[in-house]
């Protein structure tokens, strides 16, 4: 199945050689290329990966989470110029409508696969592709892909040494007295999880928001419990809840550095907020100080040659 025509039809234009490697064929994955990969574990479970033109044991990864729209491979050509110049490894799962449901609160019982667990599982193949340390990696995420990052990272953050949150709908807050999702206190809806605080509060955190998403659309929450709590647009949510982050690591004289920052002449688009608001300059400084220019050109690449590879142990 082709799955980049199911969830990209934006980059449908992008040229496509099929292969089909081993997993012990590593040589097949060439650098400077974007791969369209499925777990050797799962093959049903897509993501679409972004190699530098060299790796090192030292080279960075970010992955990078989509919203309800679902267009991984978008994330894929709006970071890739940046990451070739920064050597940085890029990763973008699909969480397809089907199987995640619930993604962007991780997962809930009886509502669709943990997509955290199942990132886990893509960030350990791409080790063993790469020869990279998967300890840690810098996780963004954007709009629904928002909500799932910084929630991933409330669960593993042993695993984020960065973490970058464009224009998500609502947030967990650093509150144990209120139940998941809306603060960390346990929730019977979701097994097999702790909410690790105190680690959490130390990781780097930056928000971008669009100047214009001030819009109460059919996709934000507006459930009066939200509103009160959080604020009624993404603009003010974003800021109430890194005000949050900050007071709580406050509280714990933790020294950890938070950032909001509005995004100029953009809305909700997360093609508009890379292409007037320079959202993908701004998440690379941000987590990796990496100090893009912003005058760099970050119009979306439609001709990339993306690697189809099929991990079947019978091929």
């Amino acid at each position: 199945m082709n799955l980049l025509s199911q969830f990209d039809s934006v980059t449908s234009g992008a040229a496509v050689v099929d292969t089909a490697p081993s997993m012990t064929n590593v040589k097949v994955l060439v650098n400077d290329a974007i791969h369209q990969l499925s777990l050797t574990t799962d093959h049903s479970q897509a993501y679409f990966l972004y190699l530098p033109k060299t790796i090192k044991s030292n080279t960075r990864i970010i992955v990078s989470i989509h919203g309800i729209s679902r267009k991984a491979l978008s994330h894929i050509h709006h970071f890739k110029r940046l990451a070739k110049r920064h050597n940085v490894i890029l990763v973008a799962p699909i969480f397809s409508k089907e199987r995640f449901p619930d993604y962007q609160r991780l997962g809930r019982d009886d509502r669709g696969l943990r997509a955290d667990f199942v990132l886990n599982d893509i960030i350990a193949e791409v080790s063993k592709l790469t020869g990279v340390s998967s300890n840690l990696f810098y996780l963004f995420g954007y709009s629904g892909g928002g909500q799932f990052a910084h929630r991933y990272a409330l669960v593993h953050p042993e695993r984020v040494a960065g973490l970058a949150v464009g224009a998500a709908g609502w947030y967990t807050y650093p509150n144990s007295a209120r139940r998941y999702p809306h603060g960390t206190k346990l929730s019977p809806k979701l097994s097999n999880v702790n909410f690790l605080l105190d680690p959490f509060l130390k990781i780097p955190v930056s928000v971008f928001v669009g100047e214009w998403d001030n819009e109460r659309d059919m996709a934000l929450n507006q459930s009066e419990r939200i509103d009160r709590q959080q604020g009624l647009t993404r603009l003010e949510r974003a800021e109430r809840w890194i005000n949050a982050l900050r007071l709580a690591a406050t509280a714990k004289q933790f020294n950890t550095a938070y950032h909001f920052e509005i995004l100029a002449n953009a809305g909700h688009s997360f093609t508009a907020c890379v292409k007037y608001g320079n959202l993908a300059h701004r998440v690379f400084d941000k987590l990796l100080g990496a100090a893009v220019q912003a005058g760099e050109s970050s119009k979306e690449i439609m001709g990339d040659k993306v690697h189809f590879l099929n991990h079947s142990t019978n091929r």
